[in-house]
């Protein structure tokens, strides 16, 4: 990780400590599951949760790696479109069903993220998925009901926690937004931290963490805010029942998803 995505990680693992669901009362961790994939800058990402916590459990999935990039990988779009002009090209005009050179195409890692798909469907407690922008892509069009052409296109903000949340007929979505410039623990932000940790110890059960949490990190952490309705963003998904998705065949995943 670059120096902003250490703080960025460190950040993130703060946040999250003080949501419900990471059972901060008592700071064992054990509501919450952490999947992150196995390459370095994931787990390294994914690390400062559990100096929170010595007992947090990080899960690695292969499956959650990046979109494997064959001969262009470690490659800029630029190198990219200098080296191979006509793999550029191809990828440009048909993201979804373009294939590196002994590479993926988006279609491949939707295939391989079946198995987390139904693990995520069949999960009766909260996960953090620490992943990538291509994997990410996927995964959110999927629980946001996107048409299959839209997912390698769909944005993916840096830096951002995306909290997905299934109702009976939708999926509302919250964004919180972590700037790195202003992810540095300032004098003030220690006060804040401070002065959260004391509102939860002094409400136990009945604290609202989410709330808390934007005191605790001022500035550092906001939700994405539209410009003329100032509140926390939701995003609701077309109407699907979380009972029929849960119904679904992996045959009929595969046909509706590949």
């Amino acid at each position: 990780l670059t120096e902003a995505g250490k703080k960025y990680s460190k950040t993130m693992a703060d946040f999250i400590s003080l949501q419900p669901e990471f059972d901060s009362a008592t700071r064992t961790g054990n509501k919450m599951k952490v999947w992150c994939s196995t390459l370095k800058r994931c787990v390294e990402t994914a690390t400062p949760l559990q100096d929170l916590n010595q007992n947090f459990k990080i899960y690695k999935w292969r499956a959650l790696c990046e979109i494997e990039a064959g001969v262009c990988d470690s490659m800029t779009y630029e190198q990219i479109e200098r080296e191979y002009p006509n793999e550029f090209h191809e990828r440009k005009k048909k993201k979804l069903t373009y294939r590196y050179p002994q590479g993926e195409s988006y279609k491949d890692v939707i295939k391989r993220l079946e198995p987390v798909i139904f693990e995520l469907e069949r999960s009766t407690q909260p996960i953090l998925v620490i992943a990538h922008q291509a994997v990410l892509r996927c995964l959110y069009g999927y629980f946001m009901d996107r048409p299959l052409e839209d997912v390698p296109r769909l944005t993916i903000d840096l830096h951002t926690v995306y909290r997905l949340t299934p109702t009976d007929y939708s999926t509302e979505v919250d964004k919180f937004t972590f700037g790195c410039a202003q992810s540095l623990f300032t004098d003030k932000t220690k006060a804040a931290m401070m002065n959260a940790h004391t509102q939860l110890q002094a409400l136990g059960d009945s604290a609202d963490v989410g709330n808390l949490s934007m005191v605790y990190l001022p500035g550092a952490l906001s939700p994405k805010l539209d410009e003329q309705h100032p509140q926390k963003k939701q995003v609701r998904s077309s109407p699907r029942s979380a009972h029929h998705r849960k119904k679904k065949s992996q045959d009929e995943l595969r046909t509706l998803k590949i």
